[in-house]
């Protein structure tokens, strides 16, 4: 009896721990296109907000991306993301703020889980844009 007690209680708090240790995390998601074609393999990096830790993760076939931060990592919201552009005339580094980010919930994330959506990111079409309305 009451190795069945303790036994039940010990799972009730390696369950909660379980929640504990999911509650809190970020996850950054969206595509990077090139004039509306996906970027495959392309290296998108978040740093937090000194530069010194970051984390890395790759487009797939549809440019997409995912990035998972844990819940020691919550200065990464004050930090930034960083990309090579590989898109014709536009070779370069991209800087972008996490904040830039549209906060909302998604029933397919994990429980908990904060959801980053950055949408389509293509500054070859934010260029194009910009020289029509000049």
């Amino acid at each position: 009896m009451i190795q069945s007690f303790i036994f039940s209680f010990l799972i009730v708090v390696i369950y909660c721990f379980h929640l504990n240790d999911i509650s809190s995390k970020k996850l950054f998601k969206g595509y990077l296109q090139c004039s509306r074609i996906p970027l495959t393999n392309a290296n998108i990096t978040i740093y937090d907000e000194e530069g010194f830790t970051s984390v890395t993760n790759i487009t797939d076939k549809n440019g997409y991306f995912e990035i998972h931060i844990d819940k020691q990592f919550n200065n990464f919201l004050n930090g930034y993301f960083e990309f090579y552009y590989n898109c014709s005339k536009y070779y370069k580094n991209i800087y972008l703020d996490v904040k830039e980010g549209r906060r909302k919930n998604d029933s397919n994330s994990h429980h908990g889980e904060q959801v980053y959506d950055y949408g389509i990111l293509d500054p070859a079409e934010v260029d194009k844009i910009k020289d029509t309305i000049d």
